[in-house]
């Protein structure tokens, strides 16, 4: 659905109240860092990391994706090595242009704000302070904060709870089916978050929202909260 078909069925909507974003590959673009830390494990056991390598590392979380080559127990070492290099080098994890804009303009105009993440919540909360973001959000449910990471709804319900937000006033942004599928079965809006380079020929047809250009996605995500009329 292109934007200005969108634009024309929205304001017959109810205006959404609640915003949830994922971090890595929504809010901040961390690719380049989390490839070159993989490949640094690559390399450091004699390994090469091939570009089928790279497109599963994008469709599967970091522990199951070790797990084909090394035993559970190294794993675990590997991504506690990982949590600390993704520490380290927060800074490199760059917000997608526009977003605090869009978020200063949301919490403007009173929408609750949360993020939903797998990250460990030291690195999550370093990411927000060290660009800003943390003041915009009301509050942040990270893999830290869960029993069962996504694609488990666990940390979505505690947003939910947390906000006592209804589903149909809730819209979930992510990159990832471990965003989109519980979001949907738990009645949220979702939006599938497609602006980092590597998704720009992908077509996600489960999503009923996509946006390849954070631009297009801050415009209808105004519109859906109700911004526009408000500033009239």
């Amino acid at each position: 659905m292109s934007l200005r078909s969108m634009v024309s069925l929205e304001p017959l909507m109810t205006p959404l109240k609640y915003f949830v974003f994922d971090l890595d590959g929504t809010l901040v673009d961390s690719f380049k860092l989390y490839f070159e830390s993989i490949e640094k494990i690559f390399d450091e056991h004699g390994m090469e990391l091939k570009a089928a390598h790279r497109d599963q590392l994008f469709h599967m979380p970091t522990p199951r994706f070790l797990s084909q080559w090394f035993p559970e127990e190294r794993v675990r070492e590997l991504v506690d090595e990982l949590i600390v290099e993704s520490r380290r080098r927060c800074f490199d994890a760059q917000p997608f242009d526009g977003v605090s804009t869009l978020l200063a303009r949301l919490k403007q105009h009173g929408k609750s704000l949360a993020v939903w993440t797998n990250r460990d919540r030291g690195s999550t909360l370093e990411i927000l302070r060290l660009h800003q973001m943390d003041s915009y959000f009301d509050l942040v449910v990270s893999g830290s904060c869960v029993e069962q990471h996504k694609p488990s709804p666990e940390g979505l319900r505690k947003i939910l709870a947390h906000f006592q937000a209804a589903p149909q006033e809730t819209v979930v942004i992510g990159d990832h089916d471990v965003d989109m599928v519980p979001s949907l079965a738990e009645g949220c809006h979702f939006v599938r978050a497609s602006w980092h380079s590597h998704w720009r020929e992908f077509k996600c047809e489960q999503s009923p929202v996509q946006f390849h250009s954070f631009c297009d996605f801050q415009q209808w995500a105004e519109l859906r909260a109700d911004v526009r009329s408000v500033d009239q």
